[in-house]
């Protein structure tokens, strides 16, 4: 069961930065709890070169004498460098899950000629499953983050569609902040009309 959840939230995790930040944190209390190392794989980006400068680095503004720096690549050259993630991989039930154990911007193993894993990797789109995992696995594991999907609220999800427990607990807060917010504008407009 943790196995399947897991899939589903780390389909589509938070984006917000420090959501992201405790879902991931959470994520690897759970791989190292439940699963069983299974080795390493190798990921690759391959890079690219700055659209604004061409790759050169040198940005010109109205002829060859007069140049700057490429201020979208800091003159490098590169909007992103080419460069290999290694990932510890963990297996849990029948799924594998990757962590980063490190980033290299040369080839870490140049005796290796298979890459496991060439650019993203594509987890699929399940609906609001992502979203629903997510906080089930946040009510067992990290009731802070539980707390901080549940503040943030939603109001995206229309009713009467079933989402899930965990979708509709957190639509309703987002409802209850937004009515809160609205009463705010209504109290604070009324307190600046005389009458």
């Amino acid at each position: 069961m943790i196995s399947w959840l897991l899939y589903l939230a780390n389909a589509r995790p938070p984006s917000e930065k420090k959501q992201k930040e405790r879902f991931y944190a959470m994520k690897q209390r759970i791989c190292e709890r439940f699963a069983t190392p299974d080795g390493f794989d190798v990921q690759h980006f391959t890079g690219k070169k700055c659209w604004s400068c061409g790759g050169s680095g040198i940005h010109y503004y109205w002829d060859e004498r007069d140049e700057d720096y490429c201020w979208k690549c800091n003159g490098t050259g590169w909007y992103r460098r080419e460069k290999w993630v290694i990932l510890k991989r963990w297996k849990l039930g029948k799924r594998v899950f990757h962590q980063p154990d490190g980033v290299a911007y040369g080839h870490p193993f140049p005796s290796l000629r298979n890459i496991t894993i060439e650019g993203y990797i594509e987890h699929g789109y399940h609906g609001f499953a992502h979203e629903e995992a997510t906080m089930w696995l946040a009510l067992a594991f990290d009731w802070k983050l539980l707390g901080m999907l549940l503040a943030e609220g939603t109001t995206y999800v229309k009713w009467p569609r079933w989402y899930g427990p965990m979708v509709h607990l957190r639509q309703i807060a987002g409802k209850l902040r937004f009515r809160r917010q609205l009463s705010r504008i209504k109290a604070s407009v009324s307190e600046d009309i005389p009458f």
